[in-house]
């Protein structure tokens, strides 16, 4: 038996097969009466068991009915041990979309570790990155969430070819990713019969360039520096999702756009708020006294005569101004959202490296800004002083914004405007 499904679980008796299908088996987690009874990776004649339909979300394997473990339910030890203890019902990268249009289906993935990050902090979570490619060679980002991440933060690295279960299809950056469950498992180096090939062909795939995959240090972003013009001379279909680092300076901050966003402070909420009848509302939480601030700034990178959009969201804007959205709105009393802060004005026109993300539609995503050393090669003109819009903010209007601002959790959400006034 395994933690995802039941292996070759027949109602009958007689010889065991040893090969099969799996099926879901579902149990009330307060029954602890098999928990000195069941095993992982032992084999069981299973009687006394109930036939769902299968379950309309996270379905783990692909299978027409769910099995649901109840008081009558009996676990039979057999002794066999040539029954594989392994369990993958492989997705393929170009069969992703299809399998994200279905409710929470959860699949596994064979594929190459190219690159993996460190064990990060994300806004009150943990997790870990990797960049992976099967066979057809096309990379995707998988991220291991909270305990998943530390188990197998030791275990996964560059040029493994590994087997990763019960992974969740999610959407960030109009392309499609791959997320841990509590149901996730890693297999490294692993044999698996009938797949020998496939793990061959993976291991033979030339490496892919890192510098696509992310940088983890800061010594890898100094050392990966290109630019902007070569960034935007290739095919934006090959950098879509794919980092960079740049030296740049922003040559104009969209403040018609708005810089910043109000939002749910609730713990697992962070969604939008909202004013109804002069009052603070999140649809989830009801009425707020106050709502945390979140920056959302657009804005424009100029280097060598090429000029790149981008969008600054919390923590990055966080960084390269020192100052959080909440102290800019609430202490510094920056509160209109279109008019653009003096600190924030600030930054136009000064060097910095960028470390940024490409998005499918011809912008990035600043992840990191480092400042510029005076070993650094500079690759970046200086704006002429009259390209540079230093004009002050119009004092504050006490507004909070009433309509929704896509967010680092929300991209494909509507913007306030598109049009300047």
């Amino acid at each position: 038996m395994e933690d995802k499904g039941i292996q070759d679980l027949v109602p009958f008796k007689g010889p065991i097969p040893i090969t099969g299908h799996a099926v879901e088996a579902k149990v009330d987690t307060r029954k602890k009466r098999l928990d000195s009874q069941v095993f992982l990776y032992r084999c069981y004649r299973v009687t006394g068991y109930v036939v769902d339909p299968p379950l309309g979300f996270c379905q783990v394997v692909d299978a027409p009915t769910t099995i649901v473990i109840g008081d009558r339910t009996v676990f039979q030890p057999v002794d066999v041990s040539d029954i594989p203890k392994q369990y993958f019902n492989f997705v393929r990268n170009e069969d992703l979309k299809e399998k994200s249009e279905q409710i929470e289906f959860l699949i596994d993935y064979l594929c190459r570790i190219e690159n993996c990050s460190t064990i990060m902090k994300r806004k009150e979570s943990n997790m870990l990155k990797m960049w992976v490619i099967d066979e057809s060679e096309k990379v995707i980002e998988i991220t291991l969430w909270e305990n998943i991440a530390y188990t197998y933060a030791n275990v996964v690295a560059p040029g493994k070819v590994v087997a990763v279960s019960s992974l969740k299809i999610t959407k960030f950056q109009e392309s499609l990713q791959l997320e841990s469950t509590s149901a996730t498992t890693i297999d490294v180096d692993l044999a698996i019969e009938g797949y020998a090939d496939n793990i061959k062909r993976l291991k033979d795939i030339p490496k892919k360039d890192t510098i696509s995959f992310g940088f983890q240090t800061e010594d890898d972003i100094r050392s990966n520096i290109t630019t902007l013009a070569n960034v935007l001379s290739k095919d934006p279909a090959s950098v879509h999702n794919h980092r960079f680092a740049c030296i740049a300076a922003i040559k104009e901050i969209h403040g018609y756009r708005t810089w910043y966003s109000s939002r749910c402070p609730g713990p697992q909420c962070n969604d939008t708020v909202r004013l109804e009848d002069d009052r603070l509302m999140c649809k989830h939480c009801g009425y707020l006294d106050k709502p945390t601030y979140r920056y959302c700034v657009n804005a424009t990178l100029y280097s060598d005569k090429s000029t790149l959009p981008v969008v600054f969201f919390d923590s990055a804007m966080a960084q390269i101004l020192g100052i959080d959205c909440e102290t800019l709105v609430v202490r510094e009393g920056y509160t209109d959202p279109k008019v653009v802060p003096k600190p924030m004005l600030s930054l136009i026109g000064k060097e910095k490296i960028f470390s940024f993300c490409m998005r499918q539609n011809d912008d990035a995503h600043i992840q990191q800004t480092l400042e510029v050393k005076g070993s650094a090669i500079t690759v970046a003109n200086k704006l002429p002083l009259e390209d540079i819009p230093f004009a002050a903010p119009a004092t504050p209007a006490g507004k909070i914004p009433s309509k929704h601002r896509r967010t680092e959790d929300e991209f494909d959400g509507p913007v306030i405007s598109n049009k300047k006034p």
